[in-house]
């Protein structure tokens, strides 16, 4: 309460005075930010600039999430009325999700709340909705504004190493997506199969020349793709399949970059690093166990000799070499020698020349196996001669 006094020269009216009164009131004043810039009530020109216009997004392969912010710039306490908080409707309001509702019902001169709207489109174009807030602002209740989006139909690339996603750029290999091969001996192979999915909703369409997939980097001689994945691959989860082989040129780690061009608006390339490791290259070892059918011989009599050779190491046996000589006292019996997968010569003086001749004298006898002899693999050689 208050008095006015007016001073003049009024004969009975000097001063001229009056009382006033007046009521304050603690009142709530309601206003909503997106990205930091204020939306007015009612709204109905949705923008980027501030979270209304939620962009473009795939219709099968993609959302947006926005969130915003309520704010209270009164003095007095905003309570929010609403079931729920926040609501939506309008045409497409079920493309959008009120994914996060505001934590709390009542808001404090000064304070915020935030809730959060995820677009998630159905169909191909505009999709509108509107946002509408009831509290108890006298003059903004409800708050309502207006949001969109743009649903699209697009490809979306997506590449998976034992059934599991290997991001585009991934630079670090892992045993758990297959991009680290298993350690392989050198010169030898092993394989790692990749699925190409095309989790969008058009069709994906790889745009390199035949066949596809590029191997780049310090190591690229090492892999070479063995399967080659389809050009074209569905919408909606359609997929095709590749195959890399590994084959360490030299020990130690090998590196290499797999890249893959398709018509993926944020991945072409699609990339990612692969590596294995070459080993050394293990060493065969062979053992030779000779045998022969008689105990004890006379003069005239003929023996069998057979040899069996093995692999008794950790590596493969090439050019497997049997060189057997003929006992003293004894002659080789014409024919007789033999053996699976061998080329047999025969050596007529001692230190001279193999040749195919079996004509007498025979000294020694050569077996060259023609394929190759694997861990714990064995064969047998015979021969027969005549005691002296």
């Amino acid at each position: 309460m208050a008095t006015i006094s007016i001073t003049n020269n009024d004969l009975d009216e000097d001063p001229y005075t009056y009382s006033i009164q007046g009521i304050g009131l603690a009142t709530p004043e309601i206003t909503v930010l997106g990205n930091g810039e204020s939306i007015s009530d009612g709204d109905s020109s949705p923008v980027s600039t501030d979270n209304t216009d939620f962009g473009r997004k795939d219709i099968l392969a993609s959302t947006q999430e926005n969130t915003f912010y309520l704010k209270n710039i009164g003095s007095g306490v905003i309570t929010l009325s609403g079931t729920p908080l926040v609501v939506l409707s309008g045409a497409h309001a079920g493309d959008f999700l009120v994914s996060a509702q505001p934590v709390a019902s009542s808001v404090a001169p000064g304070d915020s709340v935030a809730f959060t709207v995820t677009f998630n489109p159905t169909a191909v174009g505009l999709r509108t909705a509107s946002l509408s807030i009831a509290n108890d602002d006298d003059d903004e209740n409800p708050f309502d504004f207006s949001i969109q989006g743009t649903g699209i139909a697009s490809p979306e690339i997506s590449i998976l190493g034992n059934g599991v996603s290997i991001v585009s750029g991934d630079a670090t290999p892992d045993v758990a997506d297959s991009t680290i091969f298993e350690d392989t001996i050198v010169d030898s192979s092993s394989w790692v199969g990749y699925t190409i999915e095309n989790t969008g909703s058009a069709i994906l369409t790889l745009t390199d020349a035949s066949p596809y997939i590029t191997i780049s980097g310090a190591h690229a001689s090492d892999f070479a793709l063995t399967l080659i994945p389809q050009s074209t691959i569905s919408a909606g989860g359609g997929s095709t399949d590749f195959t890399i082989r590994f084959i360490p040129g030299a020990e130690g780690v090998r590196t290499a970059t797999i890249s893959i061009a398709s018509d993926d608006t944020d991945e072409n390339p699609y990339t990612f690093s692969i590596s294995g490791t070459g080993l050394p290259m293990p060493l065969p070892e062979l053992f030779l166990s000779e045998t022969v059918d008689l105990s004890t011989a006379l003069p005239g009599d003929t023996l069998t000799y057979t040899v069996t050779y093995s692999n008794v190491g950790v590596g493969i046996a090439k050019d497997v070499v049997v060189d057997q000589a003929v006992p003293q006292n004894a002659t080789y019996v014409e024919s007789s020698a033999a053996g699976t997968g061998m080329t047999i010569t025969f050596q007529h003086v001692a230190a001279g020349g193999y040749d195919a001749s079996q004509a007498a004298p025979v000294t020694d006898i050569k077996y060259e196996r023609t394929l190759d002899l694997a861990t714990g693999e064995n064969g047998t050689i015979t021969f027969k001669v005549v005691v002296d």
